[in-house]
């Protein structure tokens, strides 16, 4: 695949290019013909849901933002709910903030289960802020939602990207695998809430444009995904929302920790497969599964 020569790329000029594409790729998902009703944002506060959100305000667009957080005493509050916060004041973004408790959360474990087919830990974590967002939005009215995925693919926003000889080799490889690890997850979720959902950062051709960075544009020193960030910055996005360190969303959100609570002392794995749904089958040693009867 060719690369932009990366003697003779201009770091403005990368930034001025990725602000096109990433506006004519949220223009596409959000204002096409086949856009169905009021529009919604997947919003954590990171960088990539800071941006869409940023980008659909410049375009006019009446969207409102959904984050879905577990908050229970004795925890610190989730970070991806404070600063969805802080982003949705700062920037004037409508907000939409479900919060529930342990409780909550473990009735609703078997009914994620068994819309996602899968027990996988990481996959349920995920799963968990996104479904109770979208359940929101659903119940608000939406019926197109807008997420950042592909952004951490394209950008080189993974550990094993910064470890890797060839930083777009590796993103490649993500890419490829990236519809059985996340997007059969997301699109079942928002089917089973009858939502069109669309990945702004996966459009054809920002992905093209984006594997053609050099990988030294991506990573640099103790930052990831550096010439999004600054594309972001360029584009309006304050400092400390553009370069903030986001952890996985099932840690965001304190999903994860959940989880980890409701087990009490079991392996996060087979508690979650000790109350999976009848009639989810599970696929012997893999994190797949197949949800038979519904």
């Amino acid at each position: 695949m060719d690369t932009i020569d990366a003697e003779q790329a201009d770091t403005e000029a990368i930034k001025l290019m990725l602000e096109k594409l990433i506006v004519d790729s949220v223009r596409k998902a959000a204002c096409a013909r086949n856009v169905r009703g009021r529009l919604g944002i997947l919003f954590s506060g990171g960088v990539d849901s800071s941006l869409l959100a940023l980008v659909c305000k410049r375009l006019n667009i009446d969207f409102t933002c959904y984050t879905a957080n577990m908050v229970e005493p004795g925890l610190r509050m989730p970070e991806d709910m404070v600063y969805a916060e802080k982003v949705a004041e700062r920037m004037g973004f409508t907000l939409d903030k479900t919060t529930v408790g342990l409780a909550d959360v473990r009735k609703h474990l078997a009914d994620v289960m068994g819309v996602i087919g899968s027990a996988n830990v990481v996959k349920v974590g995920v799963a968990l802020p996104f479904y109770l967002a979208m359940d929101s939005a659903k119940k608000d009215g939406v019926s197109t939602i807008l997420s950042g995925l592909g952004s951490e693919e394209i950008f080189a926003g993974y550990e094993r990207h910064r470890k890797a000889d060839d930083i777009n080799d590796e993103c490649r490889k993500g890419l490829a695998s990236i519809y059985e690890r996340d997007i059969s997850r997301d699109l079942a979720i928002a089917r089973h809430f009858g939502l069109d959902l669309r990945s702004p950062f996966l459009e054809k051709n920002l992905v093209d444009y984006a594997l053609k960075i050099p990988g030294k544009y991506k990573i640099m020193g103790e930052h990831c995904k550096l010439i999004l960030r600054q594309a972001a910055e360029a584009m309006g996005l304050p400092k400390e929302f553009a370069y903030r360190r986001k952890m996985a969303a099932q840690y965001g959100s304190n999903f994860d920790k959940a989880i980890d609570k409701l087990s009490k002392g079991m392996k996060k794995s087979e508690y979650l497969r000790s109350i999976m749904p009848l009639g989810t089958l599970f696929s012997s040693g893999k994190d797949s599964a197949y949800a038979l009867y519904r």
